[in-house]
């Protein structure tokens, strides 16, 4: 009875099954295996995608929130710095042609000039040493520059440089007569300026080398004496409207001198009329040796 009832559920068990029931059954497993390979593949937070993927939580630490905070500040302010932004938020007004630099002082008159000139200790000091080491006699006073010739008309200092707010008055000079020391007195306007009440350094220079000049071309004794170097030390800025003093020395010894008579160094030091240093300058002249050619040369204009 047993082996009876088994065979009939073998043999329904035993079955073939149909060809269309197995090819869909292959490919349902086909399907299954390539979406678990492809799970398996993908990256972490394709399988697992966060909870909440609208933003990001970045987290810096704060050294480095700190430097980066640092280097965007410095980055501002060097563009805000910039001299063509500054221009740009800032236009500079513009300025009248007549306006004056505002240097606090009033202008002075050239006779109120002469008095103050005359009242200046500096001067009297001077001709006091001169007296009382009997060597009057060895120095020499000028001022040069108080009437406008024909021959300053195209010069610098003798001419365009004269004026009100300019150099007012003549420079007071003196000086020993074998040209191996001496001082020069000057007042500069306010019309002589490169900043706003200081006096231009182009000027300190022209100045300088007018002055060292005078020594050199007493010493080499030529009618003609030229500069071959020049050089000068700002130590202070200069105000303007004020007297400056030059003190110039003959650098050269007398044993050079006759040796090369033709070549002599010259060096001064510029201050305010209460000794304090302002620049320093140095200077070599010299007597080219075709120097009568400059004398024969033609006046400018009068081609």
């Amino acid at each position: 009875m047993l082996s009876a009832r088994v065979l009939p559920a073998a043999r329904s068990f035993a079955r073939p099954v149909p060809l269309s029931r197995r090819l869909a059954s292959t490919l349902s497993e086909k399907r299954d295996i390539s979406y678990a390979h492809a799970q398996n593949e993908a990256p972490a937070f394709a399988r697992h995608p966060p909870a909440n993927t609208k933003y990001w939580n970045i987290r810096l630490s704060r050294p480095l929130a700190a430097s980066i905070a640092l280097v965007l500040s410095g980055v501002a302010v060097g563009v805000w710095i910039r001299p063509d932004v500054q221009v740009a938020y800032h236009p500079p007004k513009p300025l009248s042609v007549t306006a004056k630099p505002a240097t606090g002082k009033a202008e002075h008159s050239p006779r109120q000039l002469e008095k103050e000139l005359a009242a200046l200790p500096l001067i009297a000091q001077l001709r006091h040493e001169a007296f009382e080491k009997r060597e009057s006699d060895l120095w020499r006073e000028a001022r040069p520059y108080q009437i406008q010739e024909a021959k300053h008309a195209h010069t610098l200092v003798g001419g365009s440089l004269l004026g009100r707010e300019k150099i007012a008055i003549p420079p007071y000079v003196r000086e020993r007569k074998d040209g191996s020391e001496g001082v020069v007195v000057v007042h500069v306007g306010n019309d002589l300026c490169g900043h706003e009440g200081i006096v231009h350094g182009g000027l300190v220079a022209t100045l300088f080398d007018q002055y060292l000049y005078r020594l050199g071309f007493a010493t080499i004794g030529s009618p003609v004496v030229a500069t071959a170097n020049l050089s000068v030390d700002y130590r202070a800025p200069v105000r303007a409207n004020q007297f400056l003093v030059f003190k110039m020395r003959r650098e050269t010894s007398q044993e050079e001198l006759e040796r090369k008579p033709n070549k002599v160094t010259i060096v001064g030091r510029l201050e305010d009329v209460d000794g304090k240093l302002l620049a320093e300058g140095r200077g070599l002249f010299v007597a080219p040796r075709d120097g009568a050619r400059f004398l024969k040369a033609t006046p400018p204009g009068s081609a």
